[in-house]
């Protein structure tokens, strides 16, 4: 603990007659934000934020990428993985040191902070309150995805034939994501994260010696396949979308980044820089692993090359992939959990200002119970009914994913809160402006070709 003396001095002329002392202590997990709130729980290490980072970006985007970079190419696949990563750094850092700088712990907050404006609807902040329906529609699809996930890997276990597709949304939804979202903490999810990085890497491993055999028989035309040139199309542009959603952690970082206790600017960068790096590490090594194992291979039904969920290669048979398909399951459930606390962050604010209590309002346990699984069991119950709704995330992805990414660094930057030089601003403008144009129209044009690559 933390102590807080409270001193009383009575005096008589120049004399001292009396001194009285109180001292407070205080739990050691409070400490003052910038503004002189007491309110946030600032306990996150740059480790512990860099297994968040990763954690929320191992969605199940990662199991398209092998397909993404056999429509761009190898040396096509590989900018864009390397552009994506870089987009993510940066738009990562620059949140971590504007949410850490303006106390903003939702991404709703950010916005109005950064740009010093409020948008109210009945008392309500509007962004908090999109905020809040967004990130639900985003927990529907990955407990969807979930959904169709799981049956077909507990159908092979006799004991666990009773784990259907409903069941399984609705043991993960009620007994893992609704306790671990009412501690209404990050870090709390730390330790899982790092157990779900491991769970990539070990991935990456069987991957990777699954796919020594097989690229050294095709070794001709793997060399031959990076001789091709850049070509600039339609399934290019699908893939590049695809690779930034799979960056994609917007929301998850304010509240993350205002956790830490180390608010440094090294420290806030370096955990953004790190995790990243790390991301793009496991996604270049799963795509290309993957790529060239299953480059110019012919299917029973005609489809020449890689599936678009790479687990699909690999037969039920396969053993190891069979482990990594259980395990990849905890890595997703992790990473749907980091996307709903966000979300549960900006219903708390919302009501908070609806019943007058501010910003910082935050419910008590039994309240935030109630709250948590009053948006939990609706949630879902449109997961499990609705069979597919694919159509539907993928618009959500392609109209929301974009300005998550890139909205709040953009408006952090123009707003001088993290570089004064007028170039700077105007140029960093540019390129997020940019990028956002790119992947809306990759988003778009994904609705016809049906390339999964959602935020989820």
């Amino acid at each position: 603990t933390v102590t807080r003396a409270q001193v009383f001095v009575e005096t008589m002329g120049s004399d001292i007659i009396a001194v009285e002392a109180e001292y407070v202590a205080l739990p050691a997990k409070l400490h003052s934000s910038p503004d002189g709130h007491e309110d946030v729980h600032r306990r996150g290490t740059v480790l512990s934020t860099c297994s968040l980072y990763t954690t929320a970006a191992f969605g199940a985007g990662m199991l398209t990428l092998p397909f993404a970079v056999q429509e761009a190419g190898p040396w096509g696949g590989l900018i864009m993985l390397i552009l994506g990563a870089a987009t993510s750094a940066i738009s990562t850092a620059v949140m971590s040191v504007g949410a850490a700088k303006l106390h903003a712990t939702t991404y709703g907050a950010l916005l109005e902070k950064a740009t010093r404006s409020e948008v109210r609807l009945f008392g309500v902040s509007v962004v908090d309150l999109y905020f809040y329906v967004y990130l639900s529609g985003v927990v529907v699809a990955f407990l969807i995805f979930i959904g169709d996930f799981v049956p077909p890997l507990t159908s092979n276990v006799p004991a666990l034939a009773w784990v259907d597709r409903e069941n399984s949304i609705h043991l993960v939804a009620l007994l893992f994501m609704g306790p671990c979202a009412c501690m209404n903490e990050m870090n709390w999810m730390a330790t899982f994260g790092q157990g779900s990085m491991l769970v990539v890497v070990f991935t990456c491993c069987v991957v990777i010696v699954k796919s020594v055999p097989q690229v050294y028989d095709k070794w001709d035309l793997v060399v031959e396949s990076w001789h091709q040139p850049i070509h600039f199309s339609w399934a290019s542009l699908r893939a590049l979308g695809c690779m930034f959603y799979a960056f994609d952690i917007g929301s998850v970082v304010p509240p993350t980044a205002c956790e830490m206790k180390d608010q440094s600017l090294g420290g806030l960068v370096s955990s953004a820089v790190y995790g990243t790096v790390g991301v793009a590490v496991a996604y270049v090594v799963l795509a290309f692993s993957v790529f060239f194992s299953f480059l110019g291979h012919e299917w029973e039904d005609g489809h020449v090359g890689t599936r678009s969920d790479f687990t699909e290669n690999y037969g039920d048979d396969d053993s190891w992939m069979s482990i990594c398909r259980f395990l990849l399951v905890w890595t997703f459930v992790c990473s749907s959990t980091l996307a709903f606390v966000p979300g549960l962050k900006s219903l708390y604010i919302c009501i908070g200002q609806f019943r007058g209590l501010g910003d910082d309002w935050e419910p008590e346990m039994k309240t935030r119970i109630m709250m948590v699984y009053g948006t939990l069991v609706p949630v879902a119950l449109v997961a499990a009914k609705i069979p597919n709704v694919g159509k539907v995330i993928t618009w959500l992805g392609c109209v929301c994913g974009a300005p998550e990414i890139l909205v709040g660094p953009l408006l952090l930057v123009v707003w001088g809160h993290v570089f004064r030089d007028r170039f700077m601003k105007v140029a960093f403008a540019v390129f997020a402006v940019g990028i956002m144009c790119l992947l809306w129209a990759s988003s778009f044009e994904g609705q016809a070709a049906s390339l999964p690559h959602t935020r989820s």
